[in-house]
């Protein structure tokens, strides 16, 4: 019997490999043909194949250098690589499956792409084996506008075939990008039809970056095309520290194509990138950027900007030990858990009624990890995704309306039910008058004080007239948090707290105001 199951077993597995070696990609065609094709640059292109069932395919289009008809490595240029899955609506760093059926078959466009002038390949395979076709992209024949440029860099950096672009909104119909790739010099030109509905924006293409620890200037341009536009310069200059690393899940499995952020604790430097096909990501940084504050790395995984919180992933997160300095070539990998369990609740704001609850973002936090989610509007329920290999989490909310407390939990163990936030009216108070022209925080009154005292803080009118996070703390001479006062957004005005130590001993403490780059603090003496 023993010996029957083996048979049955060393069986399995031939068929598994054997399904795995003869997945890749087949029947491959580009604008309906599997013959070579010829377009002008602003043309539809689309694509089809198959593949395994849900499999998952490795995109690259080249431009074929040599025009040789095969890939050359250091001598074509590889302008887009991604990776399409079979059934995937959204894509990975590029085109998703446009049938978005789980059918083996994967299809694309046709869809208006301005591509530089030239010959190309495009290579599709699964599991490193499928099929290529190759093309040529003609110049338009009379141009209605240029975009042209020059890069130029620090000694060491090559400026010949960077990939400049210009794209704008993908609902605007007609062509969304158009590109061109700079000569030997560092200049580009960019034709573009009569197509030229704005705004656009224009940069060295993230994805094939040449440069991806540099700090090029500008970042981007945006404009609106006219009659003239020349001068869209570019200057790559070698980064002063860097921060370099993989992202990988908890099985070593890397993750391409991730948003990865670094941050530092006062808002004011933020870095994006997007990690390689092999889960790479690099940071350059600027020497003004380094002034001995504290850096925050964390990889985009769990939270989209469209309020999908849905995914698979906690986003990791991590404190850099030390502060950057000049020179510093920092490597920090991050590390994915799965969400496998949840963590449950309901959000209830005192004298609102069920039903017409407002939405909150709700953030479960480790010193690695963090996963976000939304309580629905009406119930108040909400369920944050956590990974049960981490913990204990705190959790807390934010864009909590601004006359209601924070709520912070702490040493919440993963799986966790009954996670309540009943939010109560806070003792802050408005007050009516002219908006203020800057931040400030005043001295409290009375001081000494006994038990209570009141202290007022401005939060000034700013452009946009966008809210602020203002969070007041008190602490003690040891620097230990006594309480938050205030951890919310506000809106300009004027404003006043209560602090009640009733159950505080006679001392000094001390209050710190943070309202985005705003940081002050003052001495109170409780004096019974």
């Amino acid at each position: 019997m023993k010996k029957l199951i083996a048979f049955f077993q060393i069986i399995f597995v031939l068929i598994f490999f054997t399904s795995l070696s003869n997945a890749q990609v087949s029947n491959l065609q580009v604008n309906g043909s599997s013959s070579p094709f010829t377009i002008t640059s602003g043309d539809n292109l689309s694509w089809s194949y198959n593949l395994s069932t849900g499999g998952t395919s490795n995109v690259e289009i080249w431009v074929d250098v040599n025009a040789n008809l095969s890939i050359d490595q250091g001598v074509d240029i590889l302008m887009f690589q991604f990776l399409i899955t079979d059934g995937d609506p959204e894509g990975e760093n590029g085109p998703s499956d446009m049938d978005e059926e789980v059918n083996g078959a994967i299809s694309f466009g046709p869809m208006a792409l301005g591509l530089t002038p030239s010959s190309y390949i495009l290579n599709f395979t699964e599991n490193s084996v499928g099929q290529m076709i190759t093309g040529t992209v003609a110049h338009l024949t009379s141009p209605s506008f240029t975009v042209s440029g020059k890069v130029t860099a620090s000694a060491g950096f090559n400026v010949k075939d960077v990939i400049i672009e210009m794209n704008r909104d993908e609902e605007i119909p007609g062509v969304f990008f158009w590109n061109a790739i700079t000569d030997g010099s560092g200049n580009y030109t960019i034709e573009v039809s009569a197509d030229s509905t704005g705004p656009w924006e224009l940069a060295i293409l993230s994805e094939q970056n040449p440069f991806p620890t540099a700090i090029i200037t500008p970042e981007y341009y945006e404009f609106y095309l006219s009659t003239t536009n020349t001068g869209y310069d570019f200057d790559v200059q070698k980064a002063d520290a860097k921060v370099v690393g993989t992202l990988k899940d908890e099985n070593g499995t890397p993750l391409p194509y991730v948003n990865v952020t670094l941050r530092d604790d006062n808002y004011e430097n933020e870095h994006y990138v997007d990690t390689d096909i092999n889960g790479n990501f690099q940071i350059g940084l600027s020497s003004d950027e380094l002034n001995g504050q504290k850096w925050f790395l964390q990889a985009g995984l769990h939270y989209s900007q469209d309020g999908d919180t849905s995914t698979n992933f906690m986003d990791p997160r991590v404190e850099l030990e030390n502060a950057i300095v000049l020179n510093d070539s920092i490597n920090q990998d991050l590390t994915a858990y799965f969400a496998d369990t949840t963590i449950t609740g309901i959000v209830s704001f005192q004298g609102m009624q069920t039903g017409n609850i407002p939405e909150i973002l709700l953030i479960a936090s480790t010193d690695s990890a963090e996963s976000y989610a939304y309580n629905d509007t009406i119930t108040g329920n909400y369920s944050l995704r956590v990974s049960s290999k981490l913990g204990p989490y705190s959790l807390f909310g934010v864009n909590i309306p601004g006359e209601y407390e924070h709520i912070t939990f702490h040493d919440i163990q993963p799986g966790a039910t009954n996670i309540d936030f009943n939010y109560t009216l806070t003792d802050v108070e408005k007050i009516n008058g002219s908006l203020p022209t800057q931040f400030g925080l005043k001295q409290n009154y009375p001081n000494p004080f006994n038990p209570s005292t009141t202290i007022n803080y401005t939060i000034p009118d700013q452009v946009g007239n966008d809210n602020v996070i203002v969070q007041l703390k008190v602490y003690d001479v040891l620097g230990r948090e006594i309480t938050t006062l205030v951890n919310n957004e506000q809106s300009a005005g004027s404003y006043k707290v209560q602090f009640d130590a009733n159950n505080l001993g006679n001392g000094v403490y001390f209050y710190q105001i943070i309202a985005g780059s705003f940081v002050d603090s003052k001495k109170m003496i409780l004096l019974k």
